[in-house]
């Protein structure tokens, strides 16, 4: 069998929770924000838009409800109300039924991950692959032991077809991947690869752990040592990258131009390969040294040096205006519109004849004073969005014009103040309007 890109859809059921305050999935933006790669998609007037992020220009004519970084030429998007991929040209690449919203996407290094579907795409041949053809790598397994005569650390290699011993020779070993050790020999830091062969002399007073392993492999692209007061930064084939003053508290992963993030007086700067340290502006960055944070405003960090924005948000933004309509399986709809002068109903029983009231001031207060943006987002992330009897809700908030749309949400299985809001909606539509 060719190899292929592939992306495996498994069993999965992680749920972003309501303190996620984002309309946009987090772990699969960390995940997948490559740094090299100038399209990337931006949330503008409403909806995310792919943009060539070196001069501002769209370059695909699409908008989405939810838009992810192209990842082998493929990336995650949301249109009309269902996720999808997409090609650079802008080609839904799915045309079979996906899970609705209440199971969003996830990215785990080259697999797509959907609750309650389990198969492959090949990315290339843009078809769907039986589990059983998939190509496995050989990987390897390192483990370290501790030997109980001299008190020295070893490790163990093992594959799918035999299990070999290194003798305990290290005074600790510091991290562990599929090729490579971290240890300390006389209290000198240095790396070897996983047949015991130096690569980086151990020669060092400090050195950085590796970042969290994933299917016990890493991915960051640089290697950490101090000696006296500077740091020197390799690559695994134990070339010196960089020699710098500066420390990074997360080394990147997946990118070749930026080292990691330095941290200082509670911000964090970017340390590129050619020693540039920029600004010290982000409160946070990912794990991956791709994104970084201020306030609430998420930043693609680029290898040009730069930062461009991906999304921004306020969450003490309120609404101006709120719609919801219903519709019944047995013929039966309704169209509710709420701003703070008018709330304007129609439907199926009345043939769509528009009633108007002035909104109670009140009223209207309560709902602004209830309603909170985290629960609001978070209401697309747990339980059936249906009734029981089928009816569909759709539920619309709007500030300055931009429609922001949830589907069928459910609102007692948020929290009681989301509760509370959902029930005053109920109460506009059944005694502020319809009844006098």
């Amino acid at each position: 069998m060719k190899r292929s890109i592939v992306f495996f859809i498994i069993l999965f059921s992680d749920i972003l929770s309501a303190q996620d305050c984002y309309p946009f999935n987090l772990n699969i933006l960390q995940s997948q924000s490559a740094v090299e790669d100038s399209i990337k998609p931006v949330f503008k007037d409403g909806s995310f838009v792919f943009t060539n992020i070196l001069n501002g220009r769209k370059v695909l004519d699409k908008k989405f409800q939810e838009a992810y970084p192209f990842f082998h030429n493929i990336a995650i998007v949301k249109f009309n109300d269902q996720y999808n991929l997409v090609d650079r040209e802008g080609v839904f690449l799915i045309d079979k039924n996906l899970p609705d919203e209440s199971n969003r996407p996830h990215y785990s290094r080259n697999m797509l991950v959907f609750r309650d579907f389990q198969y492959f795409y090949g990315a290339q041949n843009k078809e769907y692959v039986p589990a059983s053809e998939r190509e496995y790598s050989k990987s390897k397994f390192l483990e370290a032991y501790k030997s109980e005569e001299s008190g020295k650390y070893g490790f163990t290699v093992t594959d799918r077809f035999n299990k070999e011993i290194c003798p305990p020779m290290y005074d600790s070993i510091i991290s562990l991947s599929e090729n490579f050790v971290l240890a300390r020999i006389d209290k000198k830091y240095g790396l070897e690869n996983n047949t015991a062969h130096t690569v980086i002399p151990y020669d060092y007073d400090e050195a950085l752990p590796f970042n969290k392993e994933q299917n016990n492999q890493v991915h960051q692209q640089f290697l950490g040592f101090k000696k006296r007061k500077n740091w020197f930064y390799f690559d695994w084939n134990g070339n010196l990258i960089l020699k710098s003053k500066h420390e990074v508290s997360v080394l990147s992963n997946y990118s070749g131009d930026v080292i990691g993030a330095v941290k200082k007086n509670g911000k964090f700067s970017i340390l590129y390969r050619n020693g540039v340290l920029k600004d010290f502006l982000f409160d946070h960055v990912s794990e991956n040294v791709n994104l970084g944070f201020i306030g609430n405003d998420v930043y693609y960090i680029n290898s040009n040096q730069t930062m461009s924005a991906y999304y921004s948000y306020d969450p003490e933004q309120k609404f101006d205006k709120i719609s919801i309509r219903e519709v019944s399986p047995f013929g039966y709809w309704s169209e509710l519109t709420i701003d703070k002068n008018t709330v304007t109903f129609k439907d199926s029983e009345s043939k769509g004849k528009m009633v108007e009231k002035k909104t109670d001031p009140k009223a209207w207060m309560k709902l602004y004073e209830l309603f909170c943006w985290c629960d609001y987002i978070g209401l697309g992330e747990s339980g059936n969005r249906t009734k029981v009897d089928g009816t569909d809700i759709f539920v619309r908030i709007y500030k300055d014009g931009i429609s922001i749309p949830k589907y069928t949400p459910n609102f007692y299985g948020v929290s009681e103040k989301i509760g509370d809001f959902g029930n005053l909606l109920m109460n506009f539509r059944e005694r502020g309007v319809v009844k006098d």
